[in-house]
This record gives structure tokens, C-alpha cells and sequence, in this order.
């Protein structure tokens, strides 16, 4: 069992429990801006997108016989997960939570879970049925025995909102095309250029093609990036800013392996297992140094932005970017490919590389175990499930976690030819694709926090061989990286 934590932080919860969250529960009035006298008030937690949420909440208030129902969209301050975890302590706890795998298990174990399991509310519904939930769905599964998320026969405690794969390369096909014509190496330009004519028009059929017919090998990536640094100097390859930490697991997992062990227990030697020692090999390469392709910077701008600048050509991001950064009517000028793979990961056993491009996304909805009115939560969901989900599939972001209304409303007819094949590859990307794997306990916020700081402090120092990927102070980096991972996940099993 996890061991309480320390005195400090306890007060530090407790104080923010206070200050943020302390206040009377439905039953004792209005303690919550936007609470209502007389009325199931039901706490909706988010972590972004308030003029949205107070949307739908408004929708949802105005159906027939919800009249004596009221959402209150509550916005996290800073981080979720904690805020989420601190609310627990005082007096209002939020009903209705978004989640994510890699976050859940700090909710579920103990002797009472923090959620509400689903299936009953499933099994009685009229709107939801289990046909229309993904099999990626599963990994919302919990088995209290053996604290293993993804048993299929275990209780399932998420309804996945939606999912892409997060982490697919879009580039100017401007900038790439130049670069490609001023390669060196005119072998790979060919190559290269082939995957670049293919995926002008996004295949949406990769049935009978290998991975690496459709998408570039890292070193393909990295020439393709390096040759338009080369060729514009002011202008980044790429920029590696979406969720790096998950991006270095992708790779990982692309490569055959796994950054922690089994039970999730241990970080893994980085330096001494080559498949993992290469995925950081190409993060610390596209990087290091003035030259490099993505060339680690203090800029504020993210690789999005600097994409609609002509100032980066390629950044790594999902479907939902297309509607964010307003890429979606400029499709002319933006190609999309699967995530680049390893050299040889069509050569290697089927069983063992099986990851094109990690599924992101897959955050769910859930309910407390401390609301007060889950009936009237779980209808909520329905509506988010649904009616809420038509919409956002129609406008084209990510891939609907309802499948029959990701079938019927993201692959609409109804819609140009080319937001048609955009929403179509991405479709079959996910179903052709795995999802990422975690750490179940650390959650990705630790993690990411613990390789941005040894990161930050290999990057900012200039006084280094940038070219020599065994210098002291990468080998110092990756070192401390393994220890400060196995450090928290000490305090988590100590």
C-alpha cells in the first residue's frame, strides 16, 4: 500500500482544499458560484474549454424534465489530477471528472474507489449500450484484486470522450518539398518523396501496405528536418513540444519495448537497453546544438503556432489540431502522415512492433463516488455521449468515443471531399494503431516533470559535444532520468 504522505504536503492539500474547494455539499446551499437553491446541483470539473462546457450545460438544463437539474462548470486552477485528488479532503467533491488511464489508479485502489463503477448505469440505459463502446474502452476496466487496468471481465469505471492518435506528422508541404529537392542522398529524397506524393491526398486505405510505405523511418524524419534547417536557418524541421515525454514513450514502445518493468515497479536501465537508449538517441539528435532540426529553444510560441508562421516545418499533434490551430482550411498547404517509425520496423517480429502511432486522447468521463444525484450524472453523460458527441464529430475533432457516432457523423458524407479523406485516415490510423502504454501509478505528470527538468538542464548547458551522443553529460542526463524516476516510484510502493 502507498504510505500517507508527507506532513507538508498533507497541510499543502489541505490548505488548497480550503481555499479552492471547501464548501458545503448540495444538500447545505448555494456554496459554489453557480449553485442554486432548491435545485440537484451536480459540479462538473474541467480543465479547459468554459465557454464550451457552460454550452452544453446550458443544452442539458433546457431538456424536458431537467428543470430541477443544475450543472455547475467548475475550472481547475493548475493542475487537475491534484485539485481533483485535494477535493476529496474537503466538503465538496466534484460529481462529474474527466480522467485518463494514466491517472486513474490513484482513484480506484484502496479499500474504497473514488468512482463510481458504470456497468449498471450501462446496462439500463436506453441511449448507451455496450455495442457502442470501442474496445479501447476497456482500458477504463478495473480488478481491485490485482490493481491491473484493461481486465475485460473487471468493472469499468470511464466512458472515453474521444481518441486520436496523437502524435502524427503534419508538415508545409511547401517547405518539405524544397528540402527533399535539395537532398544529398538522392536514394532517400526518392523514398521519401514516394511517401510524400502518397499522403498528399491521405490515404485512408492502408490495407496490404507496410507501415514504412506510408510513413517516414526516423532517420527519414530526421534527414527530411535536418535538410530544412540546412536549406532555410531561421526555419526549425520540426519542434518536439506535444507531450514529449509520451512522444519518447511512443518511440519506445515503437522500438519493442517498454520504459518501466511489467509490474511497473522500476524504471528500466536506459543507458543499457538499447531500444529504449535510441528512442532518447533521436530526441537528444533532433535537438542538441544550434544546428540541429528542432534545436532545443526558449521560445514561448508552440510548434503549432510557429506552423502557421512558415516558421517550423512539421509538427507532431492530432486530429483535434486541424480545428484548434485553424489548419482545417488550409488543408491545401498541410500533408499528414503516420507517425515516423523505427529504421527497421517492418523487419522485426509482428508479435513485438505492433505500433504505428500511439492512440492519444482517451480521456473519459466518470463519476464521483460522493455525488449526490448519480442517476442524474450518469443522465448527463447520456447526453455528453450523444447528442454533444454528434456535434463535436460533425465539426471534425477527434474520433467520437460513441462508434456509431463516430460511423455516422466523423465519416459523413456530408462533408468536403477533403475534410472527408482527413477524418477517414485518422479513422483508420486509430483502428490500425495501439494505445500508448504508461506508467499506471507515476500518471504522466510525474514523469513528464521529471524529463523536463533533467532535459532543460542538458539542453540550456551549450558546454557540451552536441554531436557525441556519449558525452558525460547526456550519459549524466539519462542516468539521473532512471534514478529520479525510480525515486518517486520508491515513495509510491514504499
Amino acid at each position: 500500500m502507498k504510505k500517507v504522505k508527507a506532513l507538508s504536503f498533507i497541510l499543502c492539500l489541505l490548505l488548497a482544499s480550503v481555499s479552492l474547494l471547501a464548501c458545503g455539499g448540495p444538500g447545505s446551499g448555494p456554496t459554489l458560484p453557480g449553485f442554486q437553491d432548491g435545485k440537484k446541483n451536480l459540479v462538473f470539473f474541467i480543465y479547459d474549454n468554459e465557454a464550451l462546457y457552460n454550452g452544453l450545460a446550458e443544452e442539458f438544463e433546457a431538456l424536458p424534465g431537467n428543470e430541477n437539474i443544475n450543472i455547475v462548470i467548475q475550472k481547475a486552477t493548475d493542475s487537475y489530477y491534484e485539485e481533483l485528488q485535494t477535493s476529496y479532503i474537503g466538503a465538496q467533491t466534484p460529481d462529474i471528472v474527466f480522467m485518463k488511464t494514466s491517472e486513474i489508479i490513484p482513484f480506484l485502489s484502496g479499500k474504497t474507489p473514488k468512482l463510481l463503477a458504470l456497468d449498471s448505469f450501462i446496462e439500463s440505459s436506453d441511449v448507451i449500450g455496450w455495442d457502442d463502446l470501442w474496445a479501447v474502452n476497456d482500458g477504463y476496466r478495473y480488478n481491485a484484486q490485482t490493481g491491473l487496468l484493461g481486465d475485460k471481465n473487471a468493472p469499468l469505471y470511464g466512458l472515453i470522450k474521444d481518441f486520436s492518435p496523437d502524435w502524427t506528422l503534419i508538415y508545409n508541404k511547401e517547405l518539405y518539398n524544397s528540402a527533399v529537392n535539395a537532398m544529398q542522398d538522392k536514394d532517400m529524397a526518392a523514398t521519401i518523396r514516394a511517401k510524400l506524393d502518397m499522403n498528399t491526398t491521405y490515404p485512408s486505405d492502408m490495407t496490404g501496405k507496410k507501415v514504412t510505405d506510408y510513413a517516414l523511418t526516423w532517420s527519414e524524419y530526421y534527414a527530411i528536418s535536418q535538410q530544412v534547417k540546412k536549406s532555410y536557418g531561421t526555419v526549425n524541421g520540426t519542434i518536439l513540444d506535444t507531450s514529449p515525454e509520451m512522444l519518447i514513450m511512443q518511440w519506445i514502445q515503437q522500438n519493442g519495448e517498454y520504459l518501466f518493468t511489467e509490474d511497473d515497479k522500476y524504471c528500466k536501465s536506459i543507458t543499457g537497453t538499447p531500444a529504449i537508449l535510441e528512442a532518447f538517441e533521436l530526441f537528444r539528435k533532433m535537438q542538441d546544438g544550434a544546428a540541429s532540426p528542432a534545436n532545443w529553444s526558449n521560445t514561448t510560441a508552440g510548434s503549432a503556432i510557429l506552423l502557421n508562421q512558415g516558421k517550423v516545418a512539421s509538427t507532431t499533434n492530432g486530429r483535434w489540431a486541424f480545428n484548434e490551430y485553424d489548419w482545417i482550411d488550409n488543408l491545401s498547404n498541410l500533408g499528414v502522415m503516420a507517425s515516423p517509425v523505427p529504421d527497421d520496423y517492418d523487419t522485426q517480429e509482428a508479435t513485438k512492433y505492433t505500433l504505428s502511432s500511439a492512440i492519444g486522447g482517451c480521456m473519459s468521463l466518470c463519476i464521483t463516488s460522493k455525488c449526490e444525484y448519480p442517476e442524474d450524472a450518469w443522465s448527463f453523460i447520456e447526453y455528453f455521449f450523444t447528442e454533444f458527441q454528434k456535434r463535436m464529430a460533425t465539426e471534425g475533432y477527434n474520433i467520437s468515443g460513441n462508434r456509431k457516432v463516430a460511423e455516422e457523423y466523423f465519416l459523413s458524407e456530408n462533408q468536403t471531399p477533403e475534410h472527408l479523406a482527413l477524418n477517414t485516415f485518422y479513422y483508420n490510423l486509430s483502428l490500425s494503431s495501439d494505445t500508448m502504454r504508461y506508467n499506471r501509478y507515476l500518471g504522466t505528470e510525474a514523469i513528464y516533470n521529471v524529463m523536463w527538468l533533467n532535459f532543460k538542464e542538458y539542453f540550456y548547458d551549450t558546454n557540451h559535444d552536441s554531436t557525441d551522443p556519449n558525452n558525460a553529460k547526456w550519459i549524466a542526463c539519462l542516468n539521473n532520468i532512471e534514478k529520479d524516476l525510480n525515486n518517486e516510484l520508491s515513495k509510491y510502493w514504499a
